[in-house]
């Protein structure tokens, strides 16, 4: 070989092995954003009046007092999301895909409410603000079905 040949082929050796530790670099950095720092399974309990799309809860959030004083980035994290199916609790809100959401019965009564317990990975969570009438929101997936309760109103 010449000298020319062996200078290229080092060359060439030197930058995959550059390349391969990039590679590692951006595999460590950066394989952890989609990490999920809740990998445990959670338990959320939800009210069987559902799903509802998640522009339709945007917009209740934009327009009703009822969430007054919302926090803002919240609300943009949430209309960022790709899944589209909401279920409330009493003090959350729960976002999943259409597949996970799947696997939660959807139950109409009168004169009672019903809830639903679910067991799921928690992907990110966030809160609509300090206030008591204001909930945590939770992006969630690999949803599991628990039970389900249904209890009347008082007086009822």
């Amino acid at each position: 070989m010449n000298k020319i040949n062996v200078i290229v082929i080092s060359i060439i050796i030197l930058l995959l092995a550059f390349l391969g530790l990039y590679i590692y670099y951006l595999y460590e950095e950066f394989g952890s954003i989609t990490a999920n720092p809740y990998s445990d399974k959670v338990t959320l309990t939800v009210y069987s009046e559902g799903p509802k799309k998640l522009k339709d809860i945007a917009n209740d959030i934009k327009t009703n007092n009822y969430y007054k004083g919302y926090n803002q980035s919240t609300l943009k994290w949430m209309e960022s999301l790709p899944a589209d199916c909401v279920w409330s609790g009493k003090d959350t809100i729960v976002i999943m895909s259409s597949w996970d959401s799947s696997n939660i019965p959807t139950e109409y009564v009168c004169d009672a409410y019903t809830l639903q317990t679910i067991e799921c990975e928690v992907i990110e969570n966030h809160s609509l603000g300090t206030s008591k009438k204001l909930k945590d929101v939770y992006y969630v997936r690999n949803v599991e079905f628990i039970k389900s309760e249904t209890h009347s109103f008082n007086g009822a």
